[in-house]
């Protein structure tokens, strides 16, 4: 139910955006999905954005060009998936910190390899 509810505060941030920047109704506006499921707005080929949430924040951003965004819930105990998604320095440099910096670096690399997507 909190996921569709920050999906749906998503839409309307991109929606809001949108109409401000083209002087459209936002209700007007629709979306299709990409291949891999980034979702984009057809009438609209030079608007590029990007949604996130996690946990109570969402945000998004807009440009003209391709741009991405992240954010992330820091939740100890997550960074035992480094070493499916992470690059063998990737995780050898996150190994090599002191325990009590390694869920900040986690997160550090984590956001920017989701904001990249």
């Amino acid at each position: 139910k909190e996921d569709a509810h920050r999906t749906l505060l998503g839409d309307m941030l991109i929606r809001t955006a949108a109409a401000k920047a083209y002087g459209l109704d936002p209700a007007a506006i629709s979306f299709s999905v990409q291949e891999y499921g980034k979702p984009y707005i057809p009438a609209l080929p030079d608007m590029h954005f990007n949604i996130s949430h996690s946990g109570r924040w969402i945000v998004c951003a807009v440009d003209s060009k391709p741009i991405g965004i992240d954010i992330e819930k820091m939740k100890p105990g997550t960074i035992d998936i480094a070493k499916r998604f992470f690059s063998p320095t990737e995780y050898s440099d996150l190994q090599a910190k002191h325990p009590d910096q390694q869920t900040d670096y986690f997160y550090h690399l984590w956001s920017m390899k989701e904001s990249f997507i």
